[in-house]
């Protein structure tokens, strides 16, 4: 599939002889004018392919008022939870694999005897 497959859609109902063209590009405009296009050759060479049809163009293409994506209020809700899950797990594997001796009670832990403190200097 080219990118412009992935780009276009042509969308019709079941038993419906209407078809609806949209088109997702980072150009609003130039996504208008791919659609016009589409439609006006669509209009113009189905009557020569089959007989007694007859093509009407329903509603030309209109620049959308929004963008249609990224969605901003979804995409930080991600990030904010996928955040919190990231510190939690990072502060879980921390303490999970730390290995470093703090007190009396490690060394008795470990089962070793304490032989001194050294004084902090200041």
């Amino acid at each position: 599939m080219t990118l412009w497959q992935k780009k276009i859609s042509i969308q019709s109902d079941k038993d419906s002889l209407v078809f609806t063209v949209s088109v997702e590009d980072a150009n609003p405009k130039r996504a208008q004018e791919i659609v016009n296009k589409i439609t006006e050759t669509y209009q113009k060479d189905l009557p020569k392919l089959v007989s007694n049809n007859k093509v009407i163009i329903l509603e030309p293409a209109n620049l959308p008022l929004e963008p249609t994506s990224p969605n901003i209020i979804i995409n930080t809700m991600i990030a904010f939870v996928l955040g919190i899950i990231g510190n939690i797990l990072l502060v879980s594997l921390i303490y999970l694999f730390r290995n470093v001796i703090e007190g009396e009670s490690d060394l008795e832990e470990l089962s070793l005897k304490f032989i001194g403190d050294i004084p902090l200097i200041k």
